[in-house]
């Protein structure tokens, strides 16, 4: 099965603006540009979600409108995962702080 993750364009990091030191800790995370922050976005979700079996699918973007549902829903979130095949809401991506 394909899935989308769906990411609010709100919280699209600007690259070409960003201070000096936030970048430098995105990059040490192997993140440069776009491209790999959504690959590293990904590959977090395989990780870290038992949602996904091994031929699976991820893609994700950053979007205004999450296709199928109202973005005031999507307003409250971060962004979603949606089965691409069926359309179905999988997940909604919300932050979360980790406790120590």
């Amino acid at each position: 099965m394909i899935y989308g993750i769906y990411l609010a364009e709100s919280i699209k990091p600007n690259f070409s603006s960003m201070a000096t030191n936030i970048k430098q800790e995105f990059n040490k995370i192997g993140i440069y540009d776009e491209n790999s922050f959504l690959d590293h976005v990904k590959n977090y979700f395989w990780q870290t979600f038992k949602l996904f079996k091994k031929n699976d699918t991820l893609t994700a973007n950053f979007v205004h409108n999450v296709p199928g549902y109202q973005q005031r829903s999507v307003n409250k979130s971060l962004g979603t995962i949606i089965n691409n095949d069926t359309h179905k809401l999988v997940s909604y991506i919300t932050p979360f702080v980790k406790l120590s």
